[in-house]
């Protein structure tokens, strides 16, 4: 029988047989594409088999399904924003997970190193006898301030200063570090402090130390000199408007203790009455017409300090005040405005009383605690009492 069968027939039957073979071999997978540490699916990775080249894309889930051959043994894996992965193939139905490990990009690290730059202070330091050299100091250190760049008179008749545009009260003044209520008499006529006392003045126009408190605008350091110890000084100053006196010296023949004590009063009050003072200011206008001055401006201040030598150090006692008053009677305009009529006065004092122990500690360090008991006192009227 065999030898009836043609060799055409033969080859068909092979034929046959290698295709059967071959569709046999061809196996589904199923390949999860999942992210490396979180185990999230990476949807649209790109999955191909090597090296038929056979390829699809993964779903919502991460997965994609091919059919794999004998041939295939690996599978490829590109994702957008992950490393390009390749694992050998399983070659068996069911399912292969491949992690893929999400691309970082790393740059050389760049170290930048240099010098701190200093914080600076906008600080100026003068000494008293500079100040009194300003040409229209009048011989006082503190009316020499107005002068300097950055400070300015806050108003005309006020007692204060605008540092850097800051408001008045924003700005520290100290002298010997304990706080005073306001710097001049009658803005700017006078200062508050004898002139001879003064030794230097220190002014923070921004970023001062701590110590000084916290304020937006500056800080005025007044530095007042220690009492003399070689023997007793008085001295006595009369000029057009003001009286002054200083004593100071020794207390003890070793010179340990020491003191100083100096007052100042005008005395305009003393030699114009509020009649006279109305006369010159109004002249020969309608007395029903023209402010009345009912008490004449008037100042006084006190400087007054004792001190005690230690070993290293000195423990000072001090005191200072000031205070400045005025009246008038307000009848300008009051026809057209009779809600101006009335009294116009104002009273304004400070007392600032404390005690400051200054050790030196070594050549570098030193010491200073300061107590002090400080008020400020304004009595302000305007118009009539109802």
């Amino acid at each position: 029988m065999l030898k009836n069968i043609s060799l055409k027939t033969i080859c068909t039957i092979f034929a046959i047989h290698f295709s059967y073979a071959a569709i046999a071999s061809a196996e589904p997978l199923t390949i999860r594409v999942l992210e490396m540490g979180t185990g999230d699916p990476v949807v649209g990775a790109t999955v191909v088999l090597l090296p038929s080249e056979e390829y699809d894309t993964t779903n919502t889930r991460g997965e994609v399904s091919l059919e794999i051959s004998t041939t295939d043994r690996n599978i490829k894996v590109l994702a957008s924003g992950y490393e390009t992965k390749t694992e050998k193939t399983t070659l068996a139905k069911g399912t292969q997970e491949i992690y893929m490990e999400p691309l970082t990009l790393e740059g050389e690290e760049l170290e930048v190193v240099a010098e701190r730059v200093p914080d600076k202070v906008s600080k100026i330091s003068l000494t008293a006898e500079e100040l009194s050299h300003v040409p229209g100091s009048q011989g006082d250190p503190l009316i020499a301030l107005q002068t300097l760049s950055g400070i300015l008179p806050a108003e005309e008749g006020s007692n204060e200063v605008y540092m850097r545009g800051s408001d008045v009260h924003e700005t520290i003044t100290v002298v010997n570090r304990a706080p005073i209520g306001y710097l001049y008499h009658f803005g700017g006529l006078r200062s508050t402090i004898n002139p001879l006392l003064i030794s230097d003045l220190n002014i923070f126009l921004g970023g001062f130390p701590v110590a000084y408190g916290d304020a937006l605008g500056g800080a005025i350091d007044i530095g007042m000199r220690p009492p003399k110890t070689d023997r007793q000084h008085t001295y006595f100053n009369i000029s057009t408007m003001e009286a002054s006196a200083l004593i100071e010296g020794p207390l003890s023949s070793k010179g340990k203790d020491s003191y100083f004590f100096a007052a100042r009063r005008s005395y305009i009050d003393l030699i114009l009455s509020p009649e006279d003072m109305t006369e010159i200011f109004g002249g020969d206008d309608d007395p029903e017409e023209t402010d009345q001055v009912i008490r004449v401006p008037r100042y006084h201040d006190i400087q007054a300090m004792y001190r005690r030598e230690l070993n290293n150090g000195h423990l000072d006692f001090y005191y200072l005040g000031a205070k400045d008053s005025f009246a008038a009677e307000i009848r300008e305009g009051t026809k057209t405005d009779p809600q101006s009529a009335g009294e116009f006065s104002n009273e304004t004092s400070f007392d600032t009383a404390g005690v400051t122990w200054r050790q030196n500690l070594n050549a570098q360090w030193t010491l200073d605690m300061p107590t002090v008991f400080y008020v400020i006192k304004q009595k302000l009227k305007i118009g009539e009492d109802e």
